[in-house]
């Protein structure tokens, strides 16, 4: 009995918030405490639990005394630290250093493990337990500061406390309860604001995909209508004249589509518009008319409106013209000029046409880069109606259409039988036309070619003079060493000349497809021609010698008088 009343006697029983009492009154204190200050309050942490009950022996009336006044004592410092802290919150000391004004947990640190004391965290003053087992028990608790608390502990209402550990509440209202922060609710905001980040990436995506369309669709439209008004107006437009033909009671979408195949207009659609627009509509002539990309939707508008009756020209191409010789021809008819009926045969695209594939190109880096026109020995000679000022490719297209009906499958068969190409034959046929005075003696000339082409080894230049004279047709006083006049001359090139020299008419043709077969010429290699009489009179000879003689006889050629 005498330790127990030795051990009820605290030291410092007003300041202490720990006492040696029975568990009982431990108990009980702890009850009034975790009233006040809840589960993780600064007190509620030290109260020991009644796990032993034989420590109730040492209990006395003297101690319960004591324990009340000591929880009465920490009730009203924990009020005064509840207002000093409101009023800190209040004023907006959000700086202020909690640690220092009301202490932590950590300061709760035992200072002399021999003396089992502790430190007050109202009052800094020293605690002695005297029980030790109570001692190691509170020692082994875990301490932790008061600013790692997760509630309020000023709060004076129990209820309220466990409120605010459920709700948690404003920090700054000291009348608010404290949020308690869940690890959990936590994660479910960084996934929430990353879900809106995503969202909202997503919105900036799709807003910058809508505006990069509507830009492009701008773009696209912009660029149509930019067309639509440089076809409108004409502009960079090739002023080429070209035929077309609009049939009678043809629609004004049918007008459309024939200038646009024939690439007057680039955009019919608003072609159509544009005439709609304008009244036209219904107001077109039929016929042929002449027209030009350069005169806009305006001007072949007006022209196909005001169309009467087209003069017209008949033009005969004799036998024998080169392409040059036609191209003025026709200058001085009115029916184009020459200029552009010489361009359109360079540069047209004629490949429509059959028999083009049988012309090889020319030009450097061609088989025949000496060869001067293309197109020459394929104007076919013939009475044309053309009309006055017409379109050269419309011209072109006649000589052409002629041609082809001419070159017939008969025709085509008997050329390739005599051992020749479409393009060597009228290249023969224009030689044969300058070399032979009359359509009689075109056969026989072409013998003695023929004869020369397959014995090139004996004779491989055809030596015709009149070869060489087209080549200074096109180049005023050529030198005899120009490489033009080497591929034309027929005393210079192999077998038969680069090119045909002139437009053959049908007779020259079928003549060097046909070579005079009469026993008398089949094996001649040599002719000539007498021009002094009337009519006159060509000679053939199998020799050299044979051929000199009749030429000193007659006086043909070099031994003409």
């Amino acid at each position: 009995m005498a330790d127990t009343e030795k051990k009820s006697t605290p030291k410092k029983s007003t300041t202490a918030k720990k006492t040696t009492a029975s568990k009982a009154e431990t108990a009980k204190k702890t009850t009034t405490t975790k009233k006040t200050t809840a589960s993780k309050s600064t007190v509620a942490k030290k109260p020991a639990t009644a796990k032993k009950p034989a420590t109730a022996k040492k209990t006395t009336t003297t101690k319960e005394d004591t324990a009340s006044k000591v929880a009465a004592t920490l009730e009203d410092e924990i009020q005064q630290a509840e207002q000093e802290r409101k009023k800190k919150i209040s004023s907006f000391h959000l700086d202020m250093n909690l640690d220092e004004e009301f202490g932590t947990y950590e300061e709760a640190k035992p200072l002399d493990k021999e003396n089992m004391e502790f430190t007050d965290i109202s009052s800094g003053e020293a605690v002695k337990i005297d029980d030790e087992e109570d001692f190691e028990e509170e020692n082994a608790k875990p301490k932790e500061t008061l600013k790692s608390s997760s509630f309020n502990p000023f709060s004076e209402d129990e209820e309220t406390q466990e409120e605010l550990l459920e709700s948690g509440g404003n920090s700054l209202d000291p009348d608010a309860p404290v949020r308690l922060i869940d690890e959990e609710e936590e994660v479910v905001k960084v996934k929430r604001k990353v879900g809106n980040a995503e969202k909202k990436a997503t919105s900036c995506l799709g807003g910058l995909l809508y505006i990069v369309c509507i830009l492009a669709i701008s773009c696209i439209l912009a660029f149509i209508a930019l067309t639509a008004i440089f076809d409108m107006l004409a502009i960079n437009k090739s002023s080429e004249q070209i035929d077309v033909t609009i049939p009678n009671g043809a629609t004004t979408k049918e007008i459309a589509t024939i200038l646009h195949d024939n690439g007057l207009i680039s955009h019919p659609l608003i072609f159509r518009v544009f005439s709609k627009f304008t009244h036209s509509d219904g107001t077109y002539q039929s016929g042929v008319f002449t027209l030009a990309p350069k005169e806009g939707y305006q001007g072949i508008i007006s022209s196909l409106q005001s169309m009467g009756e087209r003069a017209t020209v008949d033009v005969t191409i004799p036998e024998g013209l080169s392409v040059l010789e036609i191209a003025n021809l026709l200058e001085e008819n009115e029916v184009c000029a020459a200029s552009e009926f010489l361009s359109e045969l360079a540069n047209g695209d004629f490949s429509d046409y059959e028999f083009i594939d049988d012309i090889p190109e020319i030009g450097e880096g061609t088989k025949y880069p000496h060869r001067i026109y293309r197109f020459e020995g394929y104007l076919f000679p013939d009475t044309y109606t053309f009309y006055l000022q017409c379109a050269p490719e419309t011209v072109i297209t006649k000589f052409f259409d002629n041609f082809k009906e001419k070159m017939d499958t008969k025709l085509r068969a008997a050329i390739k039988a005599s051992g020749l190409t479409v393009d060597e034959a009228i290249t023969l046929a224009s030689i044969i036309q300058h070399e032979a005075d009359n359509e009689r003696d075109m056969a026989k000339v072409s013998r003695v070619f023929h004869n020369r082409l397959e014995d090139l080894s004996e004779y491989p230049h055809l030596q015709s003079d009149v070869t060489t004279e087209y080549a200074e047709k096109f180049i005023p006083n050529v030198s005899t060493e120009n490489e033009t006049y080497k591929a034309y001359s027929t005393y210079d090139c192999v077998g038969l000349p680069t090119g045909p020299i002139c437009n053959p008419g049908m007779a020259a043709i079928e003549a060097a497809a046909n070579p005079n077969s009469d026993k008398d010429i089949i094996n001649c290699y040599y002719f000539a021609t007498d021009l002094s009489v009337e009519p006159t009179v060509t000679y053939y000879s199998e020799t050299y010698s044979e051929h000199m003689y009749i030429c000193q006889k007659y006086g043909i050629g070099i031994h003409a008088s």
